[in-house]
């Protein structure tokens, strides 16, 4: 196996983050478990990043990266809704990226910093769709609150509805069934 530059371990070591705060958020993610899955030693871990709330931040800097990467999908590649839509229920139901920003979100509440992180992140999103499709700024808004309800419904442990119309259908049966318990979650990964 070749050697790892310190741009590639630095890579390494923000994607065990990304799942670490993902999954145990900013105060339970352990830097020593992100060291290990990023094939590196605590020490070497905090000459890359000083602290382990700077390493978070670069966290959420990233999964906001990814998350507009993901939104732009192939160069050239021209995006409508419909498309843009697959795309997020993908990233949502991918499980790491869609839990640290569940996290960020919570956690800006209170950390003006990632508040300020997210808050770019998020308006970078927000002109990515927008260039994407030229749709008028209604349709844009449109698009991020199916999103962000389909995060909450992940969240909840409801099955990820697919297409356009598939949350209003799903909840109609859902409270048809069972009108105080939601179906039975995802199994966690």
């Amino acid at each position: 196996m070749a050697r790892q530059n310190a741009d590639q371990r630095r890579e390494a070591v923000l994607r065990a983050a990304m799942t670490e705060f993902g999954r145990f958020g900013p105060d339970g993610a352990s830097t020593t478990a992100i060291a290990q899955g990023a094939g590196i030693s605590q020490g070497y871990l905090f000459r890359l990043f000083p602290s382990k709330r700077a390493l978070y931040l670069a966290a959420v800097e990233r999964a906001f990266q990814e998350t507009e990467t993901a939104l732009r999908g192939r160069a050239g590649d021209l995006s409508t809704f419909p498309e843009l839509r697959r795309r997020y229920e993908e990233l949502v139901s991918g499980g790491d990226l869609f839990r640290l920003q569940l996290h960020v979100y919570s956690g800006a509440l209170e950390d003006p910093e990632c508040q300020e992180i997210a808050r770019r992140g998020f308006l970078r999103i927000w002109r990515t769709v927008a260039g994407l499709t030229r749709a008028p700024a209604a349709e844009v808004l449109d698009f991020f609150a199916h999103g962000m309800l389909l995060n909450v419904l992940v969240a909840l442990g409801f099955p990820l509805p697919t297409g356009r119309e598939a949350p209003a259908s799903s909840f109609e049966t859902w409270a048809a069934d069972s009108p105080a318990e939601p179906p039975a979650s995802r199994p966690a990964s």
